[in-house]
């Protein structure tokens, strides 16, 4: 328990969900309205996207 490292406000926003492939969608509410942006990628206001668990 003592080698433990403190993540700092950045390092834990870097961190996303993985196994979406380039080609997966998924949506993003930004000022009331849905918009469709891929898994990958960071939705216009800055959170993550809303996407499907990817199968296993």
């Amino acid at each position: 328990m003592k080698n433990l490292k403190k993540l700092s406000k950045k390092n834990l926003k870097e961190i996303h969900g993985g196994g979406y492939g380039e080609n997966d969608w998924g949506v993003c509410r930004v000022n009331g309205a849905w918009v469709p942006t891929k898994c990958l990628d960071r939705c216009p206001n800055g959170t993550d996207p809303i996407c499907l668990a990817p199968e296993v």
